[in-house]
């Protein structure tokens, strides 16, 4: 999977080669380190070019460091975060909202919740 992030309002542009494989998964909410160093559950949509919002989306990737892994990742423009429990609208000008090119995150998808199947 060849991964690119152009550069945008959003977060800084990124391009990196992944090794993926299985299913892609939508993603609803990651835990994750925030702007202020803490770490808690975030809301997070993918971005697509002009600022339209999508959903965020993960696939099993190989990890030089993990092994395997979940990349978390958006649109063209990366992905967008909110703490858990702000219910204001997506939006690139929101200072409580951050972007980021995309997320490695453990493949024990213990701080990943995944859209349910069944939806």
């Amino acid at each position: 999977m060849y991964l690119i992030v152009e550069e945008n309002q959003n977060c800084s542009a990124e391009e990196r080669v992944f090794s993926s494989s299985g299913e892609e998964k939508i993603v609803l909410s990651v835990q994750v380190e925030t702007p202020d160093s803490s770490v808690s559950w975030c809301d997070v949509v993918g971005v697509e070019e002009s600022g339209q919002f999508t959903h965020a989306k993960a696939v099993q990737v190989e990890d030089s460091g993990a092994g395997l892994a979940w990349l978390v990742y958006g649109g063209l423009w990366g992905l967008r975060f909110r703490k858990k429990g702000d219910t204001t609208e997506w939006s690139l000008e929101n200072k409580r909202q951050w972007g980021e090119p995309f997320k490695v995150l453990d493949i024990s998808a213990q701080d990943i919740h995944f859209q349910s199947s069944s939806r």
